[in-house]
C-alpha cells in the first residue's frame, strides 16, 4: 500500500503545481537572442536575412487564398475559445525597449504610438493568461538612431492546464471542421 501512494503522491504533485518556462528576447541593431529555458538561439542579421528569403520562396509556392482565409478563420476561432477559457496560464512579463530614429520630432511621436500599442498588447495578454505582474519601459533616445530591445517572461503551467488547453484546441478545430465543410456540387 506505501508503495503505490509513494508512485500516486508524485503523479497528483506533477498535475497540480506548476512549473516555469523561462522565455527570453534580446534585440539589438543586428543580433536577436532567444533563451528558453536553458537552451539559447543566436541570430545575426545575415542568417535572419537568408531564413526570410528561404520561407518568402517556399510560400511564393504553395500559396492559395482559400486555404489562407480558411486557416486564418480557423486560428481567430480557436484563439476566441481559448481568450474564454477558464484555466490560463500565469505570466510574468518585463519588457525594456531604447529606441532613436534619428530626429527628435519623430523619435516623439513613435513613442506616443508605442504606447497607444501597448495598450491593445496588454488587452490581449490579460485576454489568455493571469497576469502576475506586468512591467513596459521604455526610453526614447532622441537624435541617435539606434534600437535596443529586452523582454523577460516566465509563464507559470501545469499539466493539467496544458491537457485541458490541448483539449480546448482539438475541440474547436473539430467544430471548425464541422462548421465550415466544403460544399461539393455536381456539374
Amino acid at each position: 500500500m506505501i508503495e503505490l501512494w509513494i508512485f500516486i503522491l508524485p503523479l497528483i504533485l506533477i498535475f497540480i503545481i506548476p512549473f516555469p518556462i523561462k522565455l527570453y528576447f534580446m534585440y539589438d541593431i543586428d543580433k536577436l537572442v532567444i533563451k528558453i529555458l536553458w537552451k539559447t538561439y543566436e541570430f545575426t542579421s545575415k542568417n535572419l536575412n537568408k531564413k526570410r528569403r528561404d520561407i518568402i520562396n517556399k510560400a511564393e509556392e504553395n500559396t492559395k487564398k482559400d486555404s489562407k482565409t480558411k486557416k486564418f478563420k480557423q486560428i481567430k476561432y480557436i484563439a476566441l475559445n481559448l481568450k474564454n477559457n477558464k484555466l490560463k496560464p500565469s505570466i510574468k512579463l518585463c519588457c525594456n525597449l531604447t529606441y532613436g530614429l534619428g530626429d527628435a520630432a519623430i523619435t516623439g511621436i513613435v513613442y506616443g504610438l508605442i504606447h497607444n500599442i501597448y495598450s491593445y498588447i496588454q488587452y490581449y495578454i490579460y485576454s489568455y493568461f493571469k497576469v502576475k505582474q506586468i512591467k513596459f519601459d521604455v526610453q526614447p533616445e532622441f537624435n541617435k538612431k539606434t534600437i535596443y530591445t529586452e523582454i523577460n517572461s516566465i509563464i507559470y503551467i501545469n499539466l493539467v492546464k496544458i491537457i485541458y488547453i490541448f483539449i480546448i484546441i482539438l475541440i474547436s478545430l473539430h467544430k471548425f471542421n464541422k462548421k465550415y465543410k466544403p460544399c461539393l456540387t455536381k456539374n
